[in-house]
């Protein structure tokens, strides 16, 4: 990948070189007092949304869009003081600029919250950027703002809808009021402790597992944890987590039934215990495996630990059957050249992996 999408928070902040100020000014014969937010940075929302939360102590969170359009990014490899690998240019959201006036009447907004975070981010969105939205959220500690990225541009330019974290994978809060059963996770130890962390922690989202359903018959949420190379059957499905090579504990997934079965690599650099099940596991159908970048990002791709295509021919000389390989996982700015890539390994067995095909054996 010629850029990082989002390469790392701190080396991004590297970018945000002008901070946002809060001025006032009283409004002449009245108790109002007019205040402005000036922002100039990479993340101008983000900054005047923590302007808001630290004035107010109000908790407002905050979700990134996805930026894959170049005119959108900007090069700061220059302030980057550390090693950077050859050929990769970090890269941070180009720098924008807010200015925005709101009235204040004895240390509060004249708005409510979720108005005053709605007009702020409707006066960026129409200097072109990114649009966002913001989500008024009960949590057991009070009332939560979300703001979140509705529309960005994609690697042609186009405004496309942008997924949200906060609002797409997690659909217990709106079923609670139905749920006559715990919402079953199963995960790794590594991942069930950063939902509880990160995620389940009366902060972003409430902590399910303290919530007694209506009914008493237990908590609303059940984590179940994976352990490496031990199946589960999951709905009439045997899952088998088996540890790969990336930089964090991650494992990919060997799943079939009574008909068929199938391998997903996840995350992984050059492995070799998936492919020995790979090859050992009777009617396999497919493998799934993780190509992020085009060749010439080799050397982050081994500091990032993924693979390239030129890294997926040595991984497929491991399998040794004939079966379907879908490259998967590939870095938007990078995918015009990692599909060249790969059809250029002449590798009947190898494809590309197709968003919102239905696969079926």
């Amino acid at each position: 990948m010629k850029v990082i999408d989002t390469i790392c928070a701190g080396i991004l902040l590297l970018a945000s070189t002008l901070a946002s100020t809060v001025t006032a000014q009283q409004i002449p014969g009245e108790a109002a007092t007019v205040r402005t937010i000036d922002v100039g940075t990479a993340r101008p929302v983000l900054r005047a949304i923590e302007a808001l939360r630290e004035r107010y102590h109000v908790p407002i969170t905050y979700e990134e869009p996805r930026y894959v359009y170049a005119q959108d990014l900007q090069d700061i490899s220059y302030v980057h003081k550390g090693p950077v690998p050859r050929g990769v240019n970090l890269v941070a959201p180009r720098a924008g600029t807010i200015h925005f006036q709101y009235a204040e009447v004895n240390g509060k907004p004249q708005e409510d919250i979720t108005s005053l975070i709605r007009r702020l981010l409707t006066e960026y969105a129409a200097q072109g950027g990114p649009v966002f939205d913001v989500r008024e959220r009960a949590t057991p500690k009070g009332t939560q703002w979300n703001v979140i990225p509705v529309k960005a541009r994609d690697t042609s330019g186009y405004f496309v809808d942008q997924p949200d974290i906060l609002g797409a994978p997690i659909y217990i809060a709106e079923a609670f009021p139905l749920l006559e059963a715990p919402v079953i996770v199963y995960g790794t130890g590594e991942v069930i402790s950063a939902l509880r962390e990160f995620v389940f922690n009366d902060h972003i989202w409430p902590n399910f597992e303290k919530l007694q359903l209506n009914n008493g018959s237990g908590p609303a949420l059940e984590f179940r944890e994976l352990q490496p190379r031990s199946t589960v059957s999951i709905e009439g499905i045997d899952v088998t987590p088996i540890p790969v090579n990336h930089i964090v504990p991650t494992v990919g997934l060997l799943v079939q039934n009574e008909a068929a079965a199938v391998l997903f690599t996840s995350d992984t650099y050059s492995t070799d215990e998936i492919w020995e099940t790979a090859r050992d596991t009777n009617d396999l159908k497919a493998v799934f495996v993780d190509v992020s970048y085009p060749n010439e990002l080799g050397e982050l791709a081994a500091a990032s630990k993924h693979l390239t295509p030129e890294l997926l021919a040595l991984e497929l000389e491991k399998l040794r059957r004939e079966v379907e390989v879908y490259a998967i996982h590939i870095k938007p700015m990078n995918r015009d050249d990692v599909i060249k890539q790969v059809a250029a390994l002449d590798d009947p067995r190898v494809s590309i992996g197709e968003i919102d095909r239905l696969y079926e054996w």
